[in-house]
């Protein structure tokens, strides 16, 4: 998948879309669809992958297993929802004259200001507390479990993860909340034909920096 919208819609061969803000605007609302899409591949890494194959091959408990990663599967059903809507959106607008995405505000406000907003403040809060304990347990496993040590190099070879492994997956993941303040400021930036629109995208960033702020705090 190219990893940005000029590419994605093809504007060097079919360049139907002349203003520059616009442009720029297009590609922030591709940048937030495209980093999800990514942020979600690393959830799904340490679920099929890291956690899934350590049950399997290791015999771990279900209750070891989730301390490598609290709240997983918690992160991973609320980026999957989002992200969904995202490509919902970015579908439909392939489908006209000019592959615009022209409204996303509705979205990221009925996600961020929901019950799914809600949960995902919960979700990162408990993971950013027990990252520390996290990190503990898989750094005494790497060193007193040969075992586990040679799990995570096999896995870290595979075609899937990239050469991630599980404290990787975890700092990308910790991250994410932290950039999508820069993602919807960007978006904001370059909305200069709909005040609508961008009254209400600063409104989903408000309640955005407040999570973020909650989970710090």
């Amino acid at each position: 998948i190219p990893d940005t919208w000029y590419a994605f819609t093809d504007q060097k061969n079919h360049p139907n879309v002349k203003e520059k803000s616009e442009m720029k605007r297009q590609e922030n609302i591709y940048e937030l669809i495209y980093t999800e899409r990514n942020h979600h591949r690393v959830l799904k890494i340490m679920q099929k992958i890291f956690i899934g194959q350590m049950r399997k091959e290791l015999g771990f408990s279900r209750e070891k297993a989730a301390k490598f990663f609290p709240d997983l599967d918690e992160l991973a059903a609320i980026s999957k929802e989002f992200l969904i809507r995202l490509m919902k959106r970015q579908e439909e607008s392939l489908t006209s004259e000019t592959p615009v995405i022209e409204k996303i505000s509705d979205i990221l406000l009925n996600f961020w200001n929901s019950d799914w907003g809600e949960r995902k403040a919960i979700a990162y809060g408990r993971l950013c507390a027990r990252q520390h304990d996290s990190l503990r347990l898989y750094k005494e496993e790497i060193k007193n479990n040969k075992r586990f040590n040679s799990f995570i190099q096999k896995y870290k070879a595979h075609r899937l993860t990239k050469r991630l492994d599980i404290p990787d997956c975890i700092q990308l993941v910790t991250h994410r909340l932290t950039k999508y303040p820069l993602l919807l400021e960007n978006i904001i930036k370059n909305t200069k034909n709909d005040d609508s629109e961008r009254e209400e995208t600063i409104n989903a960033l408000d309640i955005v920096r407040k999570i973020a702020q909650s989970v710090d705090g």
